[in-house]
Order: structure tokens, then sequence, then C-alpha cells
């Protein structure tokens, strides 16, 4: 429990969306994303709450069908030219 536990940053393609209303971001029902790694790795992610909403609203507003997702902890930002790096959870849909 006095652990301190980092999550590794994560590339992979989404080939498994599971959930119910996945469109409507005031949902934030369970979400369970398949992301394949690398040809033999296939995981596993699993969203809820906050993260869920934040998800679907991420995908009902995509004009085109996102395929990539990177999960980071350092959120880049631009703000009057200058780049700035906040560490937290984020999600990026490409």
């Amino acid at each position: 429990a006095s652990e301190t536990n980092f999550l590794p940053d994560v590339v992979g393609r989404i080939c498994l969306i599971q959930g119910s209303d996945l469109y409507n971001h005031y949902t934030d029902s369970k979400i369970i994303i398949g992301l394949r790694l690398d040809r033999s790795k296939l995981v596993r992610l699993t969203l809820w709450d906050k993260e869920a909403s934040n998800f679907r609203e991420l995908n009902r507003i995509s004009t085109r069908k996102k395929q990539v997702v990177i999960i980071t902890s350092i959120i880049p930002r631009i703000h009057e030219e200058k780049l700035s790096l906040t560490r937290t959870l984020n999600a990026l849909l490409l």
C-alpha cells in the first residue's frame, strides 16, 4: 500500500470497443477497449466513470473512425505558443 505505481505510456490500435450507448457522453457506464500493441500482444483496457464518459465524447465527435489510441501520463498543451506538459492520466485518439 505504500508503493507508488506508475502506468507506462501505451500506444495501440483499437480492435474492439464494448459497452452500452457508446455515443452518449452523458453515460458513464463501463467501456472495454481491446488494444493491439503488436502482432502478439492484445490488452484489454476497462474505463469507468468520468474516463468512460470522456472516451464516449471523443468517439462521438470524431469525424473519422479512430483506430489508434495513446494512453499517457503527460498531457501536452500549447498556450501562447509555448509547450506545457502536465502529468495526469490521459488518452488521445488518433
